[in-house]
């Protein structure tokens, strides 16, 4: 089956209005409270796994590295899908923002992303 469509936060409301879905409806400062959310979420649906958007100016990279750890101690796979803009001046899409799967432990786009 197809993995399970969901947001990170609301960031992405306006760009990507489906699915409807966050993991995250509040901004939680404490590490344990976001596990916790994480966890109850994933285990509701990890059968077919997630496929999780986050906006690279809006979302934390410390949410992504959690919710990686929690999908991986569930066995649950993840892939993540980053909403960035294009940097780069010589290409054809400069200053365009798109969707791009990132790998949160090597994918240099996240080192421009609020850590915590």
């Amino acid at each position: 089956m197809a993995p399970k469509p969901v947001k990170l936060t609301n960031a992405l409301n306006v760009v990507l209005p489906e699915p409807k879905e966050c993991v995250l409806k509040f901004n939680p400062q404490k590490e344990n409270t976001i596990r916790k959310i994480f966890k109850k979420f994933i285990k509701k649906h990890k059968k077919d796994g997630i496929l999780l958007f986050a906006h690279k100016d809006k979302d934390k990279l410390s949410h992504l590295i959690v919710f990686k750890q929690e999908c991986e101690k569930a066995g649950v796979k993840l892939s993540i899908s980053l909403y960035c803009e294009d940097k780069n001046p010589q290409s054809d899409d400069y200053k365009e923002w798109y969707f791009r799967e990132v790998d949160v432990s090597l994918d240099e786009e996240l080192n421009e992303m609020i850590i915590w």
